[in-house]
């Protein structure tokens, strides 16, 4: 992590949201707390105490974390004067869409106030929910202005411990009210929104439209609508628990493919443009830099943010690939998990209850198990003989490799997000990891199919008719390998999944994925000794500080060097001040026949991995109570 600063800083500040929602303090006293924390780190740097300052920076990171979330779950003003209350409303329209249960719902940002009151106001975003009227999406867009009277409530407390607790999970969203709607009229105060988000209005409907023309059926149209917009409530119920029995639900979202492939194919095409342009001899200036191609790929991806549906995992995917835009641009190293965090930060620095949401969850986990774990995966298929020298290989062996590559990118995203899903729905699917790899061949053709044949409709509908099978045949032939596995084996209900496994599946992973690297010790160099003393390192240590420093391998000036025997190996370790809390590295020396063998000791993937296991007996401890069975 020592190059990640945003992880470091994600870490702390996660845990702080982690602590907050369990445990409730005045927000004065961490104000002051804080206060003192950076008071004492301004001291303790001064000093050139550093480690101690890093701690108590990560510290703070936590303090800040709780406070963000502590502010956030604070309820509106007067709020206990308007609930339950026959109240009135008017407000902007922040989203609107159909509910898979049936019905439809509008989400705004309203003032209330009591009929029989209306000096007294309370601001607040608030559902307006119907059973059974789906069209409210298509009357009321995103920045109009409505306004309706009706009686205020508030979603039920979880009842029982391990309910889920609809309440809350509409308070992390900031959404403290409902109005059901059973004859109460809404009544349209003005067309809101500004010239740019009618005009993705009107975009987003001509795509629905397109969709529409090219589905041959309506099953057809609900993925294919799922995959491009994002309307994952069209999706018919039978369908989408199909989907859930065989973990695939993952298919029925916008997610970072989509945002890659349109950068990916933007960039391929204002390339070529740019390039045919230069050919040319016109605008050399101007077209000389390649910073120019990214410019129009940009304003796609932007585009395509506010027509897709604007769930987490959509903001998650824009942050990402804009990140990785901008690293290629100023030609700054592109790490994954850095810039993982960093989009992870923005989201939860503007929405701190972001961390509870479900879909929030599975983008970041998915995308960081595979960051992870395919590496790994990806070394230990070049070690074999087929895929040594994979650039020199034939055209089929390289598309056997990529083929492999597809699946074991499904099979480490599942990995990630079957923890999450146990842990949210209490549900795992045991034919969710074949299912998958069965399925991503059709989902990577699917989508820039889908892409091509919606821009084509946007421009001559009747040809992109032409090629309306391209799509129809592999959604077709998803849906039947779906419901066929979902008919041969239902989803396992788990009774508990708490935090604690999540914890506990985590730091295993880790732990196996980095075994080799714990117990593999590669040698550093090797001495033959010349005179008997070499043969009592822990009585002389300035031999080894010579050795070392002879190959290169340097050791601070005061360093002292803490040597032990234990039969025919030395344990060294140096450290590098008096200081207690100052870093460590630790050697191994073993002695052989007729020389010395010193190697480096790599002991972090352990510490990580233990230190996740500690935090599952932790959560554990949590989780009961405190209670030791005696």
């Amino acid at each position: 992590m020592r190059n990640r600063p945003a992880l470091k800083i994600l870490i702390p500040y996660l845990a702080g949201i982690i602590l907050a929602d369990r445990f409730d303090v005045n927000l004065v006293f961490l104000w002051l707390f804080s206060v003192i924390c950076l008071l004492t780190i301004f001291f303790v740097y001064k000093k050139r105490w550093l480690s101690l300052s890093s701690a108590l920076l990560f510290v703070c990171f936590i303090i800040l974390g709780f406070m963000r979330y502590e502010i956030d779950m604070i309820p509106p003003r007067n709020i206990d004067r308007v609930v339950y209350q026959d109240v009135g409303v008017y407000g902007t329209v922040i989203n609107s869409q159909k509910e898979r249960s049936g019905g439809s719902s509008i989400l705004i940002d309203a003032e209330v106030f009591p009929q029989h009151n209306p000096y007294i106001r309370m601001k607040s975003k608030i559902t307006i929910r119907s059973w059974t009227d789906d069209l409210l999406p298509e009357r009321y867009r995103q920045g109009d202005t409505i306004g309706l009277y009706g009686r205020l409530t508030q979603a039920r407390n979880a009842r029982n411990p391990g309910e889920f607790d609809y309440r809350k999970f509409l308070q992390r969203q900031g959404i403290f009210g409902i109005i059901y709607l059973n004859d109460e009229e809404i009544y349209q105060l003005g067309s809101g929104g500004s010239v740019f988000l009618r005009w993705i209005g009107s975009l987003r409907q001509k795509i629905g439209a397109v969709i529409t023309e090219l589905s041959s059926d309506y099953e057809v149209e609900s993925i294919f609508r799922s995959l491009i917009l994002g309307e994952g409530g069209e999706v018919p119920i039978d369908l989408y628990r199909a989907f859930q029995k065989t973990g695939t639900t993952h298919v029925l979202v916008v997610s970072g493919v989509n945002f890659a492939i349109l950068a990916g194919c933007g960039y391929w095409l204002f390339n070529a443009i740019r390039k045919y342009v230069l050919r040319i001899g016109k605008y050399k200036i101007l077209l000389e830099k390649e910073i120019i191609t990214y410019i129009p790929v940009f304003i796609i991806i932007v585009i395509y943010l506010f027509v897709a549906n604007r769930e987490f995992s959509v903001f998650r995917a824009f942050i990402f690939i804009t990140l990785l835009i901008l690293s290629v641009i100023i030609n700054r190293d592109r790490d994954i998990f850095n810039i993982l965090a960093i989009a992870g930060l923005i989201i939860l620095l503007f929405i701190p209850g972001a961390f509870w949401n479900a879909g929030f969850q599975l983008s970041f986990v998915a995308v960081a198990s595979i960051a992870y774990l395919m590496p790994y995966l990806d070394t230990q298929l070049k070690k074999t003989k087929w895929f040594r020298d994979i650039k020199e290989k034939k055209w089929h062996i390289r598309g056997l490799y990529w083929f492999i590559q597809g699946i074991g990118v499904s099979i480490t995203a599942q990995l990630g997000a079957v923890t999450i899903i146990a842990y949210t729905f209490h549900t795992f699917s045991p034919i969710g990891f074949l299912v998958n790899s069965l399925i991503f061949p059709l989902v990577f053709i699917v989508t820039p199919t889908a892409f091509a044949l919606c821009f084509i409709g946007l421009i001559f509908l009747p040809f992109a008719k032409l090629f309306s099978w391209t799509i129809n045949i592999p959604i077709k032939l998803l849906i039947h390998i779906v419901r066929w596995f979902s008919d041969q084996v239902d989803f396992i209900t788990l009774r508990s999944f708490s935090l604690a496994y999540v914890f506990l599946i985590a730091g295993v992973i880790i732990f196996l994925v980095n075994l080799p690297k714990i117990f593999r010790k590669s040698p550093l160099f090797n001495i033959k000794p010349e005179y008997e003393s070499y043969l009592n390192l822990d009585t002389i240590p300035d031999i080894v500080r010579y050795e070392f420093s002879n190959r290169g391998i340097k050791l601070s000036k005061n360093a002292k060097l803490i040597v032990k025997r234990f039969g025919n190996k030395w344990l060294i370790t140096d450290n590098p001040s008096d200081n207690w809390f100052d870093k460590r590295q630790a050697y191994i020396a073993k002695k052989g026949k007729n020389h010395i063998t010193f190697y480096r000791l790599n002991q972090k993937p352990l510490i990580y991995s233990l230190a996740l296991i500690s935090l599952f007996c932790w959560a554990m401890a949590i989780e009961y109570d405190g209670h030791v069975a005696k």
